[in-house]
C-alpha cells in the first residue's frame, strides 16, 4: 500500500508540473521548468527585408548656382562605406517642403560616379515625377559599397526659398527604402538694381 501511495504521489506530482509549463507557455510567465527554444537572431542579411548593414549618409551638398530661374547641377556626396554590405540600386529625392519646384531634366544632363573623380561616372536612369514630387535615381548596373556616391542632378532652378528633400536608398531587390537623410536647398534673387541705381 505504501508503494502505491508514493506512486502515485510522484504521478500527481509530474502531472502538475506539466500544467504548470503549459500554463507558463500559454500566458507568458516565466518558464524555469520548461526547456527554452535558442533561434538565430534576424540581421539585414538574413531579414526577408532586405537593407544596408550601415545606412548611406549625405557627406556633401553643393549647388553649381543658387540663383532663382537658373540651371544649375545639384550635387549630393553620399558615404557608402563598404559595411554597408548590400549594393545600392536607386535613390529617391522626395522635396517635402517648397513653394515651388524644380524643373529636372530626365537626359544625360545628370550624371553620377563613385570616388572622387568625376570622369568615373556610372550609368544612370533619371525619373522625375512632378505630382509626387520625387525624382528617383537608379543605377545600372547597382553600385558596390565601399567608395563614396556622388548624383548631380541637372534642373532649372526653382523661385526663392528654402528647399527640404528626405532621401531614400534602396539595395538591390528590397521590398523599402532605407532612410538616408533630410537635406535642404536654398535659392536666392539675384540682386538688381531700380531705376534710380539703387540695390535692392
Amino acid at each position: 500500500m505504501a508503494h502505491l501511495f508514493w506512486s502515485s504521489r510522484r504521478s500527481a506530482i509530474a502531472t502538475g508540473a506539466a500544467i504548470l509549463a503549459s500554463a507558463a507557455f500559454s500566458f507568458g510567465l516565466p518558464k524555469a521548468i520548461c526547456a527554452q527554444e535558442s533561434s538565430p537572431a534576424i540581421t539585414p542579411a538574413t531579414n526577408a527585408a532586405i537593407s544596408f548593414r550601415r545606412p548611406l549618409r549625405v557627406s556633401n551638398l553643393r549647388l553649381q548656382n543658387n540663383r532663382e530661374y537658373v540651371r544649375a547641377h545639384y550635387f549630393f556626396t553620399f558615404d557608402f562605406p563598404a559595411e554597408a554590405v548590400e549594393p545600392l540600386e536607386k535613390i529617391v529625392f522626395e522635396q517635402i517642403e517648397g513653394a515651388d519646384y524644380p524643373r529636372y531634366r530626365s537626359d544625360d544632363r545628370s550624371y553620377a560616379f563613385t570616388g572622387v573623380d568625376p570622369s568615373q561616372q556610372t550609368s544612370i536612369s533619371v525619373d522625375n515625377n512632378p505630382a509626387q514630387r520625387t525624382v528617383t535615381v537608379e543605377f545600372d548596373p547597382p553600385i558596390e559599397p565601399g567608395n563614396p556616391v556622388t548624383v548631380a542632378l541637372r534642373a532649372r532652378n526653382p523661385r526663392d526659398g528654402i528647399y527640404v528633400y528626405r532621401l531614400t536608398a534602396f539595395p538591390v531587390d528590397a521590398i523599402e527604402g532605407q532612410y538616408a537623410g533630410v537635406e535642404q536647398l536654398t535659392f536666392r534673387r539675384p540682386i538688381r538694381r531700380d531705376r534710380l541705381g539703387r540695390w535692392y
